[in-house]
């Protein structure tokens, strides 16, 4: 933001142009190898340098000088690690910290132009709760005007999922993006059935790989879902779910199909 008020006067505009003309940061030697991180405040200098760089007046700046700044996307907006040179970049993998409101021991996210895309997915929220400890899916309210949240909540110690309709349960009506890989999952049955039922109004990727569910409710085969991970959990394969067998092979959404695995007969 200091940097977008002073280069709102003409001057300290000239001493900036000026000052990159003449001077190239080697940021692979400067940072040892490290990426920059694609936050707002590399946000807000991206466009300032985009302005610059793309005048047709003798003003410029030439792209050369930021050849060596490579910037790492938030590993929440990847499934893995992801470095980008800085200036290529496009607006939706800078993301912005949003401290308040924001669930205990998690970090909330906001992007810079109002929106996030996640795994092709438009959220306006995302919540990072991955490892760190959670016994239980926490109740939060957002602010208002959100409309759609990506949560994660990989590797923590949760063991079953909350009434979306109670207090502060909510926002999981507006979670389009919900990865719950590696916890302890073991769903109360009739608990799953009304989760499936009544909170997954907009899921279009969810991910529970790695957990202890041992059924899926058949209702689960109604969601709008696009993509849907199940594999290494302990499905049991009894009558109940004969059904899943041929939803599982004619889904395409269904990720991960050839470890899908069944509890008494080993698949």
């Amino acid at each position: 933001m200091y940097l977008i008020f002073c280069l709102c006067s003409s001057t300290m505009r000239g001493k900036f142009i000026t000052f990159f003309n003449h001077f190239t940061f080697d940021m692979d030697s400067a940072r040892n190898g490290h990426p920059l991180h694609c936050d707002c405040d590399l946000y807000h200098l991206k466009q300032i340098l985009e302005e610059i760089t793309n005048r047709s007046s003798q003003d410029v700046i030439s792209l050369h000088r930021f050849l060596s700044w490579k910037c790492e996307v938030n590993t929440l907006l990847t499934f893995g690690t992801v470095i980008l040179p800085f200036m290529q970049l496009n607006n939706s993998q800078f993301i912005c910290t949003q401290n308040t409101p924001c669930p205990d021991r998690c970090t909330c996210y906001v992007g810079p132009d109002g929106y996030i895309y996640i795994d092709t997915v438009i959220v306006d929220l995302l919540i990072g709760c991955g490892g760190t400890k959670q016994k239980e899916m926490p109740a939060f309210t957002p602010n208002k005007g959100v409309a759609s949240i990506a949560a994660t909540f990989y590797y923590n110690d949760i063991k079953d999922f909350p009434d979306c309709d109670a207090k502060g349960y909510h926002w999981i009506k507006l979670t389009s993006f919900l990865n719950m890989k590696g916890n302890d999952l073991t769903p109360d049955i009739p608990q799953f059935r009304k989760f499936v039922t009544t909170c997954l109004v907009k899921m279009k990727r969810l991910f529970l790989a790695y957990n202890n569910i041992q059924f899926l409710p058949p209702s689960i085969q109604d969601v709008p879902i696009t993509a849907l991970s199940i594999n290494n959990n302990k499905l049991e394969c009894d009558c109940n779910n004969k059904w899943m067998k041929s939803w599982i092979n004619r889904s395409p959404y269904i990720l991960i199909k050839e470890h899908i695995y069944c509890t008494n007969s080993g698949k």
